[in-house]
């Protein structure tokens, strides 16, 4: 049976979910269907207030879900149905662009492929960024337009698309991903479950519960799930009002709804319509009591009549409209503007604008002792990359702690800026910049408290140190000639010489080692401890990063290696900064679990996968 809860506020809908859980049992969890893992984090707070315990709860995504419902019970194992996630399902594509027997039938895909620069795995990156993207594609398919999905898993084009270009082309190539990994994308299990002619799945009761909206293919999971398993869906609503009616969509066709529901409403009208067909009109409103409008002005008051009493009133524009969307009703007019109740801040910088909004919850918490840290969310609504960067340093600058909610491995962070320049390395020309950047972080400074930062950068100066990591980086070049200078490999003999040998203070000149000429750099002995480290990390960094640059392995070998490297290279100095470093090589770990064929990748392409988890 599937039946649905709606309200306007998760704190209404929370309750409502408390009120129907069965007691806590650890050894028969009730299964929560989560829109995110931080709805899934706050839940699990909540309920443990709620219920005194948080145990007997499975909560998982709706992905995960259908994979493990779908294609996880007896049933779905012995028709061995398989799901892939959107990640998994790109690196399959990233595979059927390595076969050159099917790019080179694909005119456009092997002309963008074959404008990569260079040789080798220079085309990888490419590879992964037209895999993604691909994925993306197909992963809206299979959620919005299911219908079309079979068409594009035997590689065939959609009838709708038959006059699209581009869509050949995808087909083909989905097709092909799709039969390499025996596998379909996860939305369409239910699907595969039902040509296998498999009758739907049975499970405990379900609650889903944080999902702001429900597409088609979901609804239709749902739908299949409810013929044997009591459904419970929790949503959000905005409006009071039941506006999926014909009705109400020429009301909001003709913009006579409140502009938020008519500009952004759409997703959960269809979804409250869907849900309205489904349940048999099954649904139970949990909404908060609306404020009452604003009385309307009196144009001919009495002098002489006593004053009522004052009505209960949104006293704000932005409550107001709130109110105004969840009744459903046109703004009323007013004698005078409310307060706004959004503030704007003219910000000249992204910088600026971070500092601001930390700035505002400081003193939001300086002002409510009761107030919490974790209480407090920050929306951003445009492009998270130029922001998350830039707000650990901000909030920690006035004292509050912040977490990044599904940040990419680049936003850890200073351990994800260790990472990366760490796996910048390998395709870099060894330039002055390119290692110090590595040695001289703090991430990899933790793990060497006696040295100073300071010296190394003095030392890799006075030794004329340009690029290349030895005189082999030079051929080709002018610099063959000075095969004695400017690589690294020149700069640590000298270091090393220079712990028990006299340097330009002696006026001997540079020591003859064969047929190399090379100058001491003449250390005291207080630094020799220090000068060890230095040499020791950047022949190991450079060999690593010959090594890594050469390696053709598959994903799964190249998670152990990339986590490994880690391992190797950064440490932690305080709490935040070893989460963040258990995060990151969780990161990278999990590239084991694209790995579907065994294919072997070069190293960019292995990176680019990293980078976009």
């Amino acid at each position: 049976m599937l039946r649905a809860v709606h309200g306007n506020r998760a704190e209404r809908l929370l309750a409502a979910l408390a009120d129907a859980l069965p007691p806590a049992d650890p050894f028969a969890p009730a299964t929560i269907v989560v829109g995110s893992q931080l709805v899934a984090r706050w839940l699990t707070r909540e309920l443990a207030f709620l219920r005194g315990v948080a145990g007997g709860l499975a909560l998982v995504t709706f992905d995960a879900f259908v994979a493990a419902t779908w294609a996880g019970d007896a049933a779905g194992r012995a028709a061995r149905l398989a799901g892939l996630d959107r990640p998994q399902l790109a690196a399959q594509l990233a595979s059927a662009l390595a076969d050159r027997g099917l790019v080179d039938r694909l005119a456009p895909v092997a002309a963008y492929l074959a404008a990569a620069p260079g040789a080798g795995d220079r085309a990888g990156p490419r590879r992964v960024q037209l895999a993604d993207h691909l994925a993306e594609l197909a992963w809206a398919y299979a959620l919005s337009r299911p219908d079309w999905m079979p068409a594009f898993a035997a590689g065939r084009v959609p009838d709708e698309l038959a006059a699209e270009p581009s869509a050949q082309w995808q087909a083909q190539l989905l097709g092909a991903a799709l039969a390499r990994a025996g596998a379909v994308p996860t939305p369409m299990l239910p699907w595969a479950r039902r040509r296998a002619g498999l009758p739907p799945p049975h499970h405990p009761p379900v609650a889903v519960f944080g999902m702001s909206f429900l597409a088609r293919a979901q609804l239709e999971a749902l739908t299949d799930l409810a013929q044997t398993t009591d459904v419970t869906v929790y949503a959000l609503d905005p409006c009071e009002e039941l506006w999926d009616d014909v009705a109400g969509r020429r009301a909001a066709e003709r913009t006579d709804d409140p502009l938020p529901l008519v500009l952004w409403g759409r997703p959960v009208r269809d979804t409250l319509a869907a849900l309205v067909e489904r349940t048999g009109g099954d649904l139970e409103p949990r909404f908060e009591p609306a404020p009452a409008p604003a009385p309307e002005p009196d144009p001919d008051p009495d002098p002489d009549a006593a004053p009522g009493p004052a009505p209960a009133a949104a006293d704000t524009a932005r409550a107001r409209l709130l109110a105004d969307v969840q009744t459903r009703r046109s703004p009323a007019p007013v004698a005078a503007p409310p307060p706004a109740g959004v503030s704007v801040h003219a910000c000249p910088s992204p910088r600026r604008e971070v500092e601001v909004i930390a700035g505002l919850a400081r003193r939001c918490l300086d002002a409510d002792p009761a107030l919490r840290a974790h209480e407090l969310a920050v929306w951003i609504g445009g492009d998270a990359e130029r922001y998350l960067a830039l707000a650990p340093a901000a909030f920690e600058a006035v004292g509050v702690p912040c977490h990044l909610i599904d940040a990419p491995i680049d936003d850890r962070g200073r351990i994800g800026e260790a990472v990366l320049a760490l796996l910048e390395l390998p395709t870099s020309t060894m330039a002055r910049r390119d290692l110090l950047r590595v040695l001289t972080h703090p991430a990899v400074l933790a793990g060497y408290p006696h040295v100073d930062a300071d010296d190394w950068v003095r030392w890799t100066e006075r030794l004329g140190i340009v690029h290349g990591a030895d005189a082999d980086a030079h051929v080709g070049t002018y610099l063959e000639a000075y095969p004695g200078l400017f690589h690294w490999d020149q700069g640590v003999r000298r270091l090393a010489l220079g712990a028990f040998m006299v340097g330009e203070r002696a006026g001997r000149g540079p020591a003859r080692i064969a047929s190399l000429e090379v100058a001491p750099e003449e250390l005291r002995a207080d630094d020799q401890a220090s000068a060890a480290t230095y040499a020791l990390l950047v022949r190991s960094l450079c060999a690593d990063a010959a090594w890594l640059a050469a390696l053709e392995a598959p994903l799964t070998t190249w998670a152990e290696v990339l986590a490994g490297l880690v391992d190797t290279y950064l440490a932690a100095r305080e709490p935040e900064a070893t989460r963040d470093l258990e995060r990151v090589r969780a990161l990278l770990a999990g590239l084991a679990g694209l790995d579907r064929d065994g294919r072997a990748v070069g190293f960019r392409e292995a990176r680019a996968h990293a980078v976009r988890r």
